[in-house]
C-alpha cells in the first residue's frame, strides 16, 4: 500500500489535471469535491482504519487563548486520529493573476496546516494543493520557488505544495492541446454563468 505522499504526487494530483482537463474543475468547491471523491475511491478504500473529513473544525489549545484551524480535507485513522490534512486552492477564474494574491492566499491557507501539526504532532503529512492557469513562465517558475522552500522547522518531510499549471507541466512545457482546453474551459464557464 502507498503512503499518503506517494497517493499525492502519483495518483491524486494527475487524476485532478485530469478532471481539469475533462472541464470537471472550475473553482475551489469543483477542485475540493474531486479531491475528496478521489481520496475516498482510491485511498481510504484500500486503506480500511481510515476515513475521510470534509472542513473538519479543529480546537488547538485552551481557554480563551485557544484558536481553531479548519482544514479543506483530513484523512483520519479510527485508532490514532487525524493524521494527513490537506488544503486547496483554485485560481482558474482569475485571468490576471498576480504573485503576491497566490502567495499571500497559500501561506494563509499553509498557517492552517501548521495548526493542524501543533493540534496532532503524530500527524505524518500535510499537502497543499494549488490549481492556476498561468500562461507566464516567469511567473510560474517565481511561484515554484516560492512554494519549494521549507522556511520552517515543522515543514519539513511533513509539508509537499502541489503546483498545477494547467499551461504547463512541472518541467515549464506547455501542455498538449492547452488551446483546446483553455477554449473549452471558457466555453463551458460562460454556459453555467448563463445558467445562473
Amino acid at each position: 500500500m502507498s503512503s499518503a505522499r506517494e497517493f499525492v504526487a502519483n495518483e491524486l494530483v494527475p487524476s485532478l489535471i485530469e478532471d481539469a482537463k475533462e472541464l470537471r474543475i472550475f473553482n475551489e468547491a469543483d477542485l475540493q469535491y474531486w479531491t475528496a471523491y478521489h481520496i475516498f475511491r482510491d485511498y481510504v478504500r484500500k486503506h480500511p482504519n481510515t476515513y475521510l473529513l470534509n472542513q473538519p473544525y479543529i480546537r488547538i489549545g485552551k481557554g480563551r487563548g485557544a484558536t481553531s484551524a479548519r482544514p479543506d480535507l483530513v484523512i483520519a485513522d479510527s485508532k490514532q486520529g487525524p493524521i494527513t490534512a490537506i488544503e486547496l486552492k483554485c485560481f482558474l477564474e482569475d485571468a490576471d493573476l498576480k504573485f503576491t494574491t497566490i502567495r499571500d492566499k497559500v501561506w494563509e491557507d499553509i498557517e492552517a496546516l501548521r495548526k493542524f501539526k501543533q493540534r496532532f504532532d503524530k500527524s505524518e503529512y500535510a499537502f497543499a494543493i494549488i490549481m492556476i492557469d498561468v500562461t507566464d513562465i516567469h511567473l510560474y517558475n517565481n511561484l515554484c520557488k516560492e512554494f519549494d522552500r521549507e522556511k520552517e522547522s515543522w515543514m519539513k518531510h511533513y509539508l509537499k505544495v502541489h503546483l498545477i499549471n494547467m499551461f504547463c507541466d512541472e518541467d515549464g512545457r506547455k501542455r498538449t492541446r492547452y488551446e483546446d482546453w483553455a477554449e473549452g474551459w471558457l466555453d463551458r464557464l460562460d454556459q453555467f454563468k448563463g445558467m445562473t
